[in-house]
């Protein structure tokens, strides 16, 4: 493939490089890697802001870690590309080929499966899995790191650094068409249609538990109407869910209920304690449903191109290998990509993230209210909010 972006394949062994589009890569290449940079640190600091303030939850656990793993896609994928597609040829020594082409491999594979392992934590919670689900959460961050480490072996035994022509060494790999095409096919099977299939049936299962939630349980807006009284937080109002979200648990009032709900005393976080109507899903939850929905698009969108062009490549070879398709090129750039777009998405949904970003750049100094945002703990739910017979004098301090 004319391309020097492929991190599986490198046949530049001719002597023919289309200058223009080599210098269209460089520029696409450093503005991935400032932008994946910058948006990754960004998300980094954030989530290590808020946790100096709040226990980390599951989801922003997983946010750290992928982030992570996306700022090892810009070093050690993306940078080693930019600077080889300077040099045209590799400058280094054989352990150096190996590692490079083990490395651009590797972290393409721990970011693919923190999103995959991401996609099952959130199924887990919808489902209601809670008890040791940080554990489990640590289990799976390490897991997605470890996947890395095995399906990335090949690279160091595939590639070398050989003699292209004589006098000239460049760090590549000699196919034969059915290894090749083989070794492309498991290669684009394990970094991406074995993980999307895992995420859409994750995906597919949350929503359909979404839905369900909604056609049997009662809004709480619909609720509140119902019994025409406000509620507040309290020890015994409210409990916490599997990612640390403030949960209300409403039930119906019956007709000697509702005699008690005219008494003076009674605040709604009485009327909070008894109740068999549980808002299954959150807002807050649903909101992290949409955020993760929105990853997994982006990364079907950078990833898909990728792989078809690399599907094509090896079972339509060109019969002039010296042309270079634009097209093609531009292809291999996108899965790069994905690791600009995720920092981006988080920033996005979560208000809290944003808050903390906008302190620590000097745009602001208080927290702005955001009830729902993803992996946060709510300390009130949206709905909620003193009844007149509940309120009290009660300070707070609306500073992160």
């Amino acid at each position: 493939m004319g391309t020097t972006q492929d991190p599986t394949l490198d046949e530049r062994g001719e002597d023919y490089r289309n200058s223009a589009l080599a210098v269209v890569e460089v520029v696409v290449l450093a503005v991935i890697l400032m932008v994946a940079v910058v948006g990754n640190m960004f998300v980094l600091i954030a989530v290590w802001r808020h946790s100096a303030y709040r226990p980390m939850s599951r989801c922003y656990l997983f946010m750290l870690h992928l982030s992570l793993a996306d700022i090892l896609v810009a070093i050690f994928n993306i940078f080693p590309q930019l600077v080889w597609d300077i040099t045209y040829r590799f400058q280094g020594p054989d352990i150096l080929c190996r590692l490079v082409k083990y490395a651009q491999v590797y972290v393409l594979y721990v970011s693919t499966y923190m999103l995959v392992f991401m996609a099952v934590d959130r199924a887990r919670a919808v489902q209601g899995s809670g008890r040791g689900s940080l554990r489990a959460a640590r289990l799976m961050i390490g897991g997605a790191w470890m996947v890395g480490l095995v399906l990335a072996a090949p690279q160091t035994v595939l590639f070398s650094l050989r003699e292209v022509e004589p006098g000239v060494q460049d760090c590549w790999v000699v196919f034969q068409l059915v290894s090749e095409r083989l070794y492309v096919t498991w290669f684009v099977v394990s970094v991406f249609f074995l993980p999307w299939a895992i995420i859409v049936l994750c995906y597919s299962y949350i929503c359909w538990a979404v839905w369900h939630s909604a056609g049997t349980t009662t809004s709480l807006s619909a609720i509140r109407k119902r019994l025409h009284l406000g509620c507040i937080k309290s020890q015994g109002g409210h409990r916490q869910d599997d990612d640390g979200h403030l949960t209300l648990e409403l039930q119906p009032v019956t007709s000697s209920e509702q005699q008690q709900l005219q008494r003076p005393h009674l605040s709604a976080v009485n009327c909070a304690v008894n109740c068999p109507i549980v808002t299954k899903v959150s807002a807050a939850k649903l909101k992290t449903v949409r955020m993760t929905l929105t990853v997994v698009l982006a990364f079907t969108l950078c990833w898909m191109p990728y792989c078809v062009a690399q599907l094509h490549h090896v079972y339509n070879k060109p019969k002039d290998l010296t042309a270079t398709n634009p097209v093609a090129v531009v292809c291999m750039l996108l899965s790069s990509l994905n690791s600009c777009t995720n920092p981006w998405i988080y920033l996005y949904f979560s208000g809290t993230l944003l808050n903390q970003l906008r302190v620590v750049l000097g745009f602001g100094t208080s927290r702005s209210t955001d009830n729902v945002s993803i992996g946060d703990q709510e300390h009130r739910h949206p709905h909620c909010e003193p009844s007149e017979h509940s309120k009290r004098p009660v300070t707070h301090s609306n500073m992160v």
